[in-house]
């Protein structure tokens, strides 16, 4: 039974991970090539 927590958790953890190291890409590129537009 204790598999369906992690398993919870894995779903909810994932998006928010991808939505940092997206963000994390962004500003990455943005420091880089000095943020143009």
């Amino acid at each position: 039974m204790s598999a369906l927590p992690s398993m919870v958790k894995a779903l909810i953890a994932l998006p928010i991970v991808a939505a940092l190291v997206i963000e994390f890409d962004e500003y990455d590129y943005k420091n880089k090539f000095g943020g143009m537009e």
